[in-house]
């Protein structure tokens, strides 16, 4: 039986030699380690300890933190300062990516059932804690694989080789390692590195098979231009997962891989008068105040901002809540946001929203973006940055990037730090590689943007990109699908061409919007729209006009009228309240359903507009009267009715009367919980009584609250674990291992 307490003392004799290395030692050592220990992840020949919906995303983010601390490590090793321009360069996008892998990384830990294991750990942290921390977590990984069949020979020999690997680095040896692959396949190792090949494959992860064969076959050594590659992917093809990443780069190296600076997306979010118009106006330079009817009507796009060479696009988006409900058309993990708030009230409201916008970005982005807040302050009023670090901990930690507190107005010097900071940021995250012929592509499909053109005919694609060399039908629908998963030509299944300029789907959402909201109407029809682009003909013309309603039933801001003319539905512009001509007469023996958010937090703007639309075929319907309002509907079965209210923007009640209302409920219940997997909320139920009536309570919460909980419960157990070491233990067997 392999002793758990010699763990304990490998980790004490790490600690030991780690305090008289240096800086870079330590750093590269820590990769060193983690890299040891990645085949342990695919010892059994498959990642099953996650589950199939996260398994690319959790994989690439273990392999892109090893990169990030690869080119970290190398950079101290053998640079000397920009003598290696390459490691440099590479170190450089590492260290603004690193932060990003961190918290990542510390996401897989937790769904990983082997979580101690090196690979699953951050190897990027410069500290000699970091690096005992990694050397202790290859060890655990070693352990869990050899405990299967009690191999304490294995493990003694994977300890001795950490030790040797660390004694190497500090006398500078960084190139006698022990690389034998064979190592994994017999003797000690039994057939790990062949489970782990295998794990690889089968998850159609080649290319980072290949790579690592390459790493322990070199002696440890990183293509340097390669690595580049790596950490210079677009962050939309990487959130597709460690396979799509791979495919990826294996394309950019056959084409011949260009780096191009791609233009960023500033999203300004915040309630109205918040001072949104005013900070943009002061990144440019304009020092102008907006006046009252100068307030964003839906969202302005025709602002550009130079970031260090990098054209960063700004999109400020009206506060008025009617057009919260189609953000997220727009909103995405590859956007920049910029949170402002407002500190110059008395009752600091706006401050209680950050939760709400916070929220609404963590859920359109699947907590991946990146948010700086800005905390607009009043002439007399200052506020304290540190009043708001509670916001850098708990469930939206990964999206905080920096927090700031000055008067947007009149205070420059703040303001040209914050300038400075999000130009560093926006720099970094444009710098992306690119095959070849792709980068052609995009280049002129940025010329036919510039140029006005706003969607771009099939036939006129498919010649521009046999023009860029890119011929066969594989190869095109290759591209075609990269471009609209980088956002530049955006398709649709209902639309013949491609979308070049997102502004001009969220100009004509708003349009609409405005239209119905003047006109005190929830339906349009494709009449309408003649009014609604009277003055922008050129933009919408007929047969493409159409698609702003297509767009509109696409994304669930509205939904299609059955019978009649033809036309949609906008619950966002129906009336607030309940209209005083739908009545409802509920009867006393009824079913209650209560779906809340935890902590009493709103809904995100669309999410009780999507459920409307999801029970679109059974909303009560009085000739061409529709019993629905932007907070409720009223719901009519074969032999049930149903009235569903949105109370205070914070919670979903569902009564539910009649005949089959057992079953009705359940359907209810049945659609909404596919909107709680959309939305990746957590739920748990529990039944309670309220005025005689049995009454089912659904309380939500999100993903990232859930593994603050594992946190903290993982954190507590390796305290007690540490806590309760045995001094006499670890000096009688200190002797053993050295």
């Amino acid at each position: 039986m392999i002793d758990k307490n010699m763990m304990s003392v490998f980790k004490i004799i790490i600690q030991r030699e780690l305090k008289d290395a240096l800086f870079g030692e330590t750093q590269f050592f820590a990769w060193l380690c983690a890299v040891r220990a990645l085949p342990f992840l695919g010892s059994k020949g498959h990642f099953g300890h996650w589950n199939q919906r996260d398994k690319q995303e959790y994989l690439y983010h273990i392999l892109f933190a090893l990169d990030c601390a690869s080119a970290t490590a190398y950079n101290t090793a053998f640079g000397s300062g920009n003598a290696d321009d390459d490691a440099y360069e590479a170190a450089h996008f590492a260290h603004h990516a690193d932060d990003d892998a961190a918290r990542a990384v510390r996401e897989v830990a937790h769904y990983t059932a082997r979580s101690d294991c090196a690979a699953a750990h951050y190897a990027v942290n410069t500290t000699a804690f970091a690096a005992v921390c990694e050397a202790d977590a290859a060890c655990a990984a070693a352990y869990a694989a050899f405990s299967e069949n009690a191999d304490t020979t294995g493990l003694e020999y994977y300890r001795r080789l950490l030790l040797n690997d660390l004694r190497k680095v500090k006398n500078g040896n960084f190139r006698s390692f022990n690389h034998d692959i064979s190592m994994y396949l017999l003797g000690y190792y039994g057939d790990i590195w062949g489970n782990f090949m295998i794990a690889l494959h089968e998850e159609g992860c080649d290319y980072w098979a290949n790579l690592y064969t390459d790493v322990f076959n070199s002696g440890f050594k990183v293509d340097i231009n390669e690595l580049k590659r790596r950490l210079s992917v677009p962050k939309e093809i990487s959130e597709q997962g460690a396979a799509s990443v791979g495919v990826y780069l294996e394309n950019a190296a056959k084409q011949g891989t260009v780096y191009s600076q791609r233009e960023t997306r500033l999203i300004i979010l915040g309630s109205a008068g918040a001072g949104k118009t005013t900070l943009v106006r002061r990144l440019n330079g304009d020092m102008s105040f907006p006046d009252a009817e100068d307030s964003t009507h839906g969202v302005d796009t025709s602002i550009e901002l130079n970031c260090n060479g990098t054209k960063a696009h700004i999109w400020d988006f009206g506060g008025q809540v009617i057009y919260h409900a189609s953000h997220r058309c727009f909103m995405s993990a590859n956007c920049v946001y910029i949170l402002v708030v407002n500190a110059r009230t008395e009752d600091n409201r706006d401050i209680n929203r950050i939760n709400y916008w916070l929220d609404t970005i963590s859920i359109y982005s699947d907590n991946k973006a990146k948010v700086f807040i800005v905390i607009n302050e009043s002439d007399n009023r200052e506020q304290n940055v540190d009043d708001y670090d509670t916001f850098r901990e708990g469930e939206y930690a990964p999206l905080i990037q920096e927090i700031y507190s000055f008067n947007i107005g009149k205070d420059m010097l703040s303001l040209n730090t914050f300038r400075n900071d999000l130009a560093v940021y926006v720099e970094t995250a444009g710098h992306q590689a690119f095959g070849k012929n792709d980068s052609d592509v995009l280049e002129r499909l940025d010329v036919l943007f510039e140029q006005g053109n706003q969607v771009l005919e099939a036939r006129k694609l498919e010649g521009l990109l046999r023009n860029c060399g890119i011929k066969s039908k594989n190869e095109q629908k290759r591209t075609r699908d990269l471009l609209n998963t980088l956002g530049v030509a955006l398709s649709y299944e209902f639309m013949e061409g491609y979308v070049l300029d997102p502004y001009w789907i969220s100009h004509g959402v708003y349009k609409v919007i405005d239209y119905l909201q003047k006109n005190k109407s929830k339906f349009i029809c494709d009449n309408d729209l003649n009014v609604v682009f009277a003055d922008e003909r050129g933009a919408y013309p007929d047969g493409k006009k159409e698609y702003i309603l297509d767009l509109m039933d696409h994304h669930k801001i509205g939904f299609g009228n059955t019978g009649g003319v033809r036309g949609l539905i906008v619950p966002c512009a129906a009336s607030q309240f309940k209209p005083k001509d739908i009545k409802v007469e509920r009867e006393l023996d009824c079913l209650v359903t209560l779906v809340e958010r935890e902590d009493l937090q709103e809904f995100p703007a669309d999410f009780f507009y999507k459920y409307i639309c999801a029970n679109k075929d059974d909303i009560h319907k009085e000739g061409e009267r529709w019993s629905l309002w932007q907070t409720g509907m009223v719901l009519a079965g074969e032999d049930t009715s149903a009235l569903v209210e949105l109370k205070e923007y914070r919670r979903i009640e569902i009564t539910v009367w009649g005949d089959g209302k057992e079953a009705y409920s359940r359907k209810l219940e049945l659609l909404i919980n596919d909107l709680l997997q959309e939305y990746r909320f957590i739920s748990y139920e529990e039944n309670r009584t309220k005025s005689g009536r049995l009454v089912k309570n659904i309380t939500l919460g999100i993903k990232a609250a859930a593994q603050l909980v594992i946190e903290s419960v993982a954190k507590g157990a390796t305290k007690a674990l540490i806590e309760n070491e045995s001094t006499n233990m670890v000096k009688e067997t200190l002797s053993h291992l050295l």
